[in-house]
């Protein structure tokens, strides 16, 4: 009797996911974002940049069955904790995304490449300097 319920339960599964990847190439022609460029602004952000990376890896393969392809390039504004080493190994991982780690001292050569890089294409930038701030203080 249990074997039925592990029989529609895997029916369901599969069934829900082609649904998903229909309605997502149904959608295309009602909404498509234009940025496929993440910038990550870190700074001491060990706690919440593997799982924002991890995140937007699924995210971007589950858009468009992965066709296209998201770029991430992250920021570091001096990181002394181990923020550069899990950005290194991510990037061994995800071959197919362009993990970058630039070293920047002031707030005005980010300001210079942000704007740099926003004529050349359209890009979302996500800070996480202030989100893993609050959490040491908390």
């Amino acid at each position: 009797m249990g074997y039925w319920y592990l029989l529609i339960g895997a029916v369901l599964v599969v069934a829900f996911v082609f649904l998903y990847k229909r309605l997502l190439t149904f959608g295309k022609g009602l909404y498509h974002h234009k940025a496929s460029h993440l910038v990550i602004i870190t700074n001491n952000s060990q706690q919440s940049i593997e799982w924002l990376i991890r995140s937007y890896h699924i995210a971007n393969h589950l858009r468009a069955d992965g066709l296209k392809k998201g770029r991430i390039t992250c920021l570091d504004m001096g990181s002394s904790d181990d923020t550069i080493s899990i950005i290194e190994r991510l990037k061994q991982k995800y071959d197919h995304l362009d993990v970058f780690s630039h070293k920047l001292s002031t707030e005005e050569e980010l300001t210079q490449w942000l704007k740099a890089e926003q004529q050349k294409e359209k890009v979302v930038v996500l800070d996480l300097r202030d989100i893993d701030e609050d959490k040491e203080t908390a």
